[in-house]
């Protein structure tokens, strides 16, 4: 568990790594002097992501990342979200949830999407559905990008039934 967020199972190796190790045994904190790559394999289960969707990290980008569902004059405030839930199966992701509205209006949502690599550092949605309140629309997230920065590089993502495989790598900044 890393700041709340469950990971499986994740294996990394690095290289290049240089510390102020002289500055360390006079008592000075320890620091990165220069930034280094770390390559990779992470394996999420969809039991570990559930767990992770209630760290302040993830649930804070998921209302972030839902806001276009709110009309403008709500948008004041964070979007509130109960009973998040991912489900994975072989190339799809189904999150659910329920929108707790300023008005105390409790809206139940399910978004159905395929995920692909757009690039080496950008997720892409594919053919999105989102239902909010029994009503079907497609096109809110068609096309949406998820840009990981240009530190990431995204090598390979699986969605397997139960657990998301990525391989990849990023650069560690000082």
């Amino acid at each position: 568990v890393y700041k709340g967020l469950h990971l499986t199972e994740i294996s990394i190796e690095g290289c290049g790594i240089r510390i102020n190790l002289g500055q360390v045994i006079k008592g000075q904190p320890l620091r990165l002097l220069e930034s280094f790559p770390i390559f990779g394999v992470l394996r999420l289960s969809q039991a570990d992501l559930n767990a992770s969707l209630k760290a302040p990290l993830l649930a804070d980008a998921l209302s972030e990342f839902l806001s276009p569902l709110e009309p403008i004059a709500d948008r004041e405030q964070p979007l509130k979200l109960q009973n998040s839930q991912i489900a994975i199966d072989a190339g799809l992701l189904t999150l659910s949830a329920v929108i707790f509205r300023a008005d105390g209006t409790q809206i139940p949502f399910v978004l159905r999407t395929g995920l692909r690599m757009a690039s080496s550092h950008e997720l892409m949605f594919e053919n999105p559905e989102i239902e909010v309140s029994k009503q079907l629309d497609r096109n809110v997230f068609n096309g949406l990008k998820l840009d990981f920065g240009p530190e990431v590089e995204i090598d390979e993502l699986i969605l397997h039934p139960g657990e998301i495989v990525c391989r990849g790598g990023i650069r560690v900044l000082p």
